[in-house]
C-alpha cells in the first residue's frame, strides 16, 4: 500500500477536517438574533430579577410577569439559565451572549466529534458529520437547551470512556454535580438520568457476561446520587418532575413540538426533515447490517440511546438538533462495523477529499449565500429595538394587549414599567386562558370588547408577523376599529394606541394612514 501523506501531514489533514466541520456548522448555525420572537429577553429579565430583585421566589415558582396571572403557579425550571445569559449581557451585551452560545455549541460540537472519533475512527466521524451538519445547526435560537446539548454530550462521553477503560470511573463521581446544574438550566435534564440507565442495563449485561459487577455497582450508586441531584432545585420534588407534568397544562399549541409530519401536512416546508428521515432510514438499516453481519457486534447502548432519540426526533421539531448530536456517533460506529474497506484505500486520502469538499462549500456558501442574507451576523437584527424604543420615548402606558410571541420582548423592556397581557411560555397560564380568553377576544369583536371593558387597554403592540388565523383576523379588525389608532409599525410589530385624551397628543403626531395597510396571503 502507497502511504499518500506522512504522519505529520495526515494529522494536520485532520486538524483540517475538524476545522472545515467547525466552520461549516458555526456558519450555518450564526444568524442575528430576533429579540421580538425569542426567549432570550425574558431570560435575560429572569437572570437580573433572581440577582438583584427580592421577589425571585415568586418569579421561580409563578406566572409573575403577567398582570392577568400573576399568581398562577408556574416552575421556572430554566432560571439558571437566565442567569448566566444575564451576566455574560451585562458585561459584553448581546454580541457576547451570542459569542457565548456559539461557544458552547463548538464545545458540543467537539464533545461529539471526540466520541465519534474515539468509536468510529476520523473517516466515518468526518462523512456523518457532512451528512448531519445541516440538522445539528437546525436550532440557532440562543436557549438553555444549548445546556442539554453539551451536558448531554458530557454525560455520553464520560460514560463511555469509563466502560472502556479509557478513563478512571472516579470521573464518574462528575456526573451527579453536573446533573445539579442541568437541573436548574433546562427542562431535558431528565435525559441525563435516561442515558445513565442505558448504561447501568448495559453494564447488568457485561455483569451476566463476564460475572464482573463492579462497574455495575459503581453505576447504580451514581444513579441514585444522580437522582437525588435532581432535587436540588429551587422547586424540590416538584421540579424533579416536571418534565412528566409540563404538557398536562399547556393550552396554547407551539410548532416546535409538533411532529414533523404533522408540519409538513400543515404546509411548512423544511428539507431538514427530509434529511432527518434520511438520517434515521440509515440508523435503522445500520443496526439490521449489524445483526446480519455479526450479532455479536451489536451495541445495545447505541440501539437504545438511537430509539430514544429517535421518538424524541420524530416528536417535537425542537429536539432535532439534540437528537442528531446523538446520532453522529452511533451513526458513525455502525457504518464502521458494517463496512471493511478494501486496505489498498487510503482513508486518510478519502478523508482530505471530504475536507477539501467541504471547504469548497464553505466557501461557496460564504461569499454566495451570505451576500444576499442579512440575517446572518452576530448580535439583534437590524431595527428590533425600535418599537420598544419608541414605546419607551413616547411615555406610551399600559395595561398592553399583546400577542403571544412578542411577550418575552415587552418582558425585557418593561418589566419595571408594564406587565404583559401574555407571553411565550404556555405552561405559566390556565390553559383555559388561551381557549376561553386569549383567542376568542381575537376572533370574536364582541369578545374583544368585552375584554377591553374588563381590563380598559391603553396600547395593543402585536408582533405583526404573528401567522395565527386568530392574530391576522385581529390586526386586519382593528385597523378599522375607529377606536384605535395605528401610530407605530416597521418590519416587526405594530402599535395601536386607544383613541382617548390622554393618548391624542401622539395619535396626533404619529397616526399612520388606512392606506399603507393591505392585507396578504401567508401561504
Amino acid at each position: 500500500m502507497i502511504d499518500f501523506f506522512s504522519n505529520k501531514t495526515k494529522k494536520r489533514l485532520k486538524w483540517l477536517g475538524f476545522f472545515c466541520l467547525a466552520s461549516l456548522f458555526l456558519f450555518l448555525l450564526t444568524e442575528k438574533i430576533n429579540l421580538i420572537t425569542a426567549d432570550l429577553g425574558r431570560h435575560l429579565a429572569n437572570g437580573e430579577t433572581f440577582l438583584f430583585s427580592e421577589k425571585r421566589s415568586a418569579l421561580l415558582k409563578t406566572n409573575f410577569y403577567s398582570y392577568t396571572n400573576p399568581d398562577f403557579p408556574f416552575i421556572n425550571h430554566h432560571w439558571g439559565s437566565g442567569v448566566i445569559f444575564y451576566l455574560i449581557w451585562l458585561k459584553s451585551g448581546f454580541i457576547g451572549v451570542h459569542l457565548f452560545f456559539l461557544g458552547i455549541a463548538l464545545v458540543t460540537l467537539g464533545i461529539f466529534f471526540l466520541l465519534a472519533k474515539e468509536k468510529a475512527g476520523y473517516f466515518w466521524t468526518i462523512l456523518v458529520a457532512f451528512l448531519i451538519l445541516p440538522l445539528l445547526a437546525e436550532r440557532r435560537e440562543v436557549r438553555p437547551e444549548i445546556f442539554s446539548c453539551f451536558l448531554g454530550g458530557v454525560f455520553f462521553y464520560l460514560l463511555w470512556t469509563a466502560r472502556k477503560k479509557q478513563l478512571s470511573s472516579f470521573w464518574l463521581w462528575l456526573i451527579p454535580f453536573l446533573e445539579i446544574i442541568w437541573v436548574n438550566l433546562h427542562i431535558a435534564f431528565f435525559l441525563g438520568l435516561l442515558i445513565l440507565g442505558i448504561f447501568l442495563f448495559q453494564s447488568i449485561i457485561d455483569g451476566w457476561r463476564y460475572q464482573e459487577f463492579s462497574f455495575f455497582k459503581k453505576l447504580l450508586k451514581i444513579s441514585l446520587f444522580t437522582s437525588l441531584a435532581t432535587l436540588i432545585n429551587p422547586n424540590g420534588i416538584s421540579g424533579a418532575i416536571y418534565p412528566l407534568k409540563i404538557f398536562q397544562n399547556f393550552g396554547y399549541d407551539l410548532a416546535e413540538n409538533k411532529p414533523i409530519w404533522f408540519l409538513e401536512n400543515y404546509g411548512i416546508e423544511n428539507p431538514n426533515f427530509f434529511l432527518l428521515k434520511i438520517v434515521l432510514f440509515l440508523l435503522a438499516v445500520s443496526f439490521l447490517g449489524i445483526i446480519l453481519k455479526k450479532r455479536s457486534i451489536f451495541s445495545w447502548i447505541d440501539f437504545l440511546l438511537a430509539v430514544l432519540f429517535s421518538i424524541m426526533a420524530l416528536a417535537a421539531w425542537r429536539n432535532m438538533s439534540l437528537a442528531t448530536f446523538f446520532f453522529w456517533p452511533i451513526l458513525a460506529t455502525n457504518f464502521r462495523k458494517i463496512f471493511s474497506l478494501p486496505l489498498k484505500i487510503d482513508l486518510e486520502l478519502l478523508s482530505a477529499g471530504i475536507v477539501g469538499y467541504m471547504g469548497l462549500f464553505l466557501w461557496l456558501y460564504v461569499f454566495v449565500f451570505a451576500q444576499t442574507n442579512h440575517t446572518r451576523g452576530l448580535g439583534l437584527q437590524e431595527g428590533v429595538l425600535s418599537s420598544a424604543n419608541f414605546f419607551q420615548e413616547q411615555k406610551i402606558t399600559g395595561p398592553i394587549f399583546n400577542n403571544y410571541d412578542i411577550g418575552g420582548y415587552l418582558i425585557f423592556h418593561f418589566k419595571n414599567q408594564e406587565k404583559v397581557f401574555v407571553d411565550n411560555r404556555p405552561e405559566a397560564y390556565p390553559e383555559k386562558f388561551f381557549k376561553e380568553i386569549y383567542i376568542p377576544a381575537q376572533e370574536d369583536p364582541e369578545k374583544w370588547r368585552k375584554l377591553n371593558d374588563q381590563y380598559n387597554f391603553n396600547c395593543v403592540f402585536f408582533y405583526r408577523h404573528d401567522l395565527t388565523p386568530w392574530g391576522q383576523k385581529f390586526l386586519i379588525s382593528l385597523v378599522d376599529n375607529p377606536d384605535w389608532v395605528p401610530v407605530f409599525v416597521d418590519n416587526y410589530t405594530i402599535i395601536f394606541l386607544k383613541k382617548n385624551e390622554e393618548n391624542q397628543p401622539i395619535i396626533d403626531k404619529f397616526k399612520l394612514p388606512r392606506e399603507i395597510f393591505a392585507v396578504q396571503q401567508a401561504f
